[in-house]
């Protein structure tokens, strides 16, 4: 990522020239500003992102590769695939994950402070214990995950606090992970403090266990992990994902 600009100590996250945004600025051949590059991208455990995929609409997806090169990519465990939508998120690709169709990549094992964003959906709402963000292997317990559960928004890492009344449209959610301090925000909107637990996050994973009783059935369409406090940077990235799947913070 390029290094960011800052103005007298603050981070610029927007530019505007005569009411328009300007989305890059070079100086001397070289980029210092770029609207379009993730925020702490060097900092980043993972970038799993619809838009970079290569692939048509009605496609199956199997894989769902990490952007970030560290390796840490999704991976069918079932044989319900996934679709490619080229027109699911407000004009953007996405995933349209039926109940039963889960994404994992088994290496994840990440002691809290873990700061996760998602862009997505249920499909449906009031399950018991629907995992939308699966974070460990076969048990609801001793996980970090984000859940939808009896009508609503859930964070478990051991505790179960409840957020806010869930639905089915598209949102941008922001967690961090950090036990009795731990947050959850819903495009900007933040509930806290949350005592989610203090357990780790392992086999990192979107629609829930391999059961389809804990997979609700989502839309996706990008997660963001980094194994660390990022809360100073939840409006930063917010902003970025707002701009990029058209979704209001």
């Amino acid at each position: 990522m390029s290094p960011p600009i800052n103005l007298d100590g603050d981070t610029v996250d927007a530019i505007t020239m005569d009411g328009d945004s300007v989305g890059e600025v070079t100086v001397d051949g070289s980029t210092v500003f770029n609207d379009s590059l993730v925020p702490d991208a060097a900092d980043l455990h993972s970038n799993h992102d619809v838009n970079a995929l290569s692939a048509s609409d009605g496609d199956s997806i199997t894989t769902l590769p990490d952007q970030t090169g560290n390796g840490f990519d999704l991976s069918a465990e079932s044989t319900n695939s996934s679709t490619y939508d080229a027109d699911l998120i407000n004009g953007n690709p996405g995933l349209d994950m039926p109940s039963g169709s889960q994404l994992y990549e088994t290496a994840t094992d990440l002691a809290q402070p873990v700061t996760i964003f998602f862009v997505g959906a249920v499909n449906s709402t009031g399950g018991s214990n629907d995992q939308v963000i699966e974070g460990g292997a076969g048990d609801a317990l001793g996980t970090g995950q984000l859940t939808e559960k009896v009508g609503d928004f859930k964070l478990l890492a051991g505790n179960f606090p409840s957020a806010t009344t869930s639905d089915t449209n598209l949102h941008i959610f922001s967690m961090l992970f950090n036990g009795s301090n731990s947050v959850l925000r819903i495009d900007g909107t933040e509930f806290s403090p949350l005592d989610a637990g203090t357990n780790n996050i392992f086999q990192l994973g979107l629609n829930g266990e391999a059961s389809e009783s804990r997979s609700p059935g989502i839309k996706a369409g990008q997660m963001l992990t980094y194994p660390q406090d990022k809360s100073g940077i939840f409006g930063t990235v917010e902003s970025y994902l707002s701009d990029k799947w058209a979704i209001s913070v």
